[in-house]
């Protein structure tokens, strides 16, 4: 969990530096960067409590996987995300999907980590670390984005106008999907060869 707490902060902190407008930073990031740690945190838990599944889902990253379908992977949290934030209720549902990828995210590394064969700790870095180092800073940035362009529709809807602090949305999207698509291109080719390289 230290290693997954020393990931958030360096995530957190590479979103604080990419402040769309040079001005002071929103409580956001941090709220949905919190939620994800918790979400993380109950997903180390449950792992702890069984690991049969762990040795096809190391054989399932093993094998040469379509690049679309890690793709479609890498973005269905991403594509969430932009739908939440297009309606109010995605003040509540983006918070909640960054509570859910946390968990998920955390209950593959701690089943790797419990039962990932000679070397766990390499095998679970291996197949959720690294995908997660790219995917994680494009999916809170979007969120971020969303989160606010959600608040702003709330506002407006009670006859009040958007808030000061702006943010480009457009671009935390773009980023968002260099993000997924470098998730996909690191999971479809780079994630097997290291696997088969543990032997």
């Amino acid at each position: 969990m230290n290693s997954l707490f020393c990931c958030a902060v360096f995530i957190h902190t590479l979103v604080w530096v990419m402040n769309m407008k040079k001005r002071k930073n929103s409580p956001v990031t941090t709220i949905l960067l919190l939620l994800f740690f918790l979400g993380a945190l109950a997903g180390s838990v449950v792992a702890s409590a069984g690991t049969e599944t762990v040795p096809a889902f190391i054989q399932a990253f093993s094998a040469q996987q379509s690049f679309w379908k890690c793709l479609w992977r890498a973005a269905q949290y991403s594509l969430l995300c932009g739908i939440f934030a297009c309606s109010m209720l995605g003040a509540v549902l983006i918070p909640g999907l960054m509570l859910v990828r946390g968990y998920l995210f955390s209950l593959a590394a701690g089943l790797l980590m419990h039962g990932g064969g000679a070397q766990p700790e390499l095998t679970a870095w291996i197949v959720c670390g690294l995908p997660a180092i790219v995917q994680l800073p494009g999916l809170l940035v979007l969120g971020r984005a969303g989160l606010y362009h959600s608040l702003v529709l709330c506002r407006k809807s009670m006859g009040r106008g958007a808030p000061k602090y702006q943010i480009n949305y457009r671009q935390a999207v773009l980023f968002a999907c260099i993000s997924c698509l470098l998730t996909a291109l690191c999971t479809a080719y780079l994630v097997p060869v290291l696997l088969a390289g543990l032997g």
